[in-house]
């Protein structure tokens, strides 16, 4: 089974960086076999050819739905209607069509007949600032990191190992400046 982590967000828009950041720790981690890791800081119909390669979809963001900052959301995507009203209805300031659009177009393809649709599930954690030009996370979501990213590593079924090698790149992460914005590669 292939599964593609999806990690999306504008590192320049405060809180809508929590997704960069989840990806910078599991960059940084063995991910199992099977297991691929992109950074996608605009969301877009160019999701739909990652989503079309893989059987499984782990999508990472930030989300606005006036729940408490740092409240780690998981859900199927089909229940973000439920979980994230506000996710499902518009589409959010920082990427060019929302989650829902981009999931309801790959079910309309998928019923023509040109593709199909992997089992996705989204992570999403609760922002309180998404101000632009803003490179620091809210203490709170800042705080959020390692519950997101056990949650991604719920989700791909880690190990052991593979979880306790994440809480100390998650315990460097959290050690770092927070102002700080690096510039990283991710391995394909």
């Amino acid at each position: 089974m292939s599964t593609v982590i999806l990690c999306l967000g504008n590192e320049l828009a405060g809180d809508d960086g929590i997704g960069i950041r989840v990806a910078r720790v599991l960059a940084d981690l063995p991910l199992p076999r099977g297991v691929s890791l992109e950074l996608r800081p605009n969301l877009g119909l160019g999701l739909l050819d990652a989503m079309a390669s893989a059987d499984r979809v782990v999508l990472v963001d930030a989300m606005s739905t006036g729940r408490t900052a740092g409240t780690v959301v998981v859900c199927d995507a089909t229940e973000m209607a439920s979980v994230a009203p506000p996710l499902a209805a518009t589409a959010p300031a920082c990427h060019l069509f929302g989650i829902a659009d981009v999931l309801a177009v790959a079910r309309r393809l998928s019923r023509e007949g040109k593709g199909t649709v992997a089992s996705v599930r989204v992570v999403g954690v609760e922002g309180q600032r998404f101000d632009d030009c803003d490179t620091v996370l809210s203490d709170e979501v800042r705080a959020a990191l390692p519950g997101a990213v056990d949650q991604v590593l719920d989700l791909i079924e880690a190990g052991d190992g593979l979880r306790a090698k994440a809480r100390t790149v998650c315990e460097a992460w959290m050690s770092r400046d927070p102002t700080t914005v690096e510039v990283c590669t991710f391995r394909i």
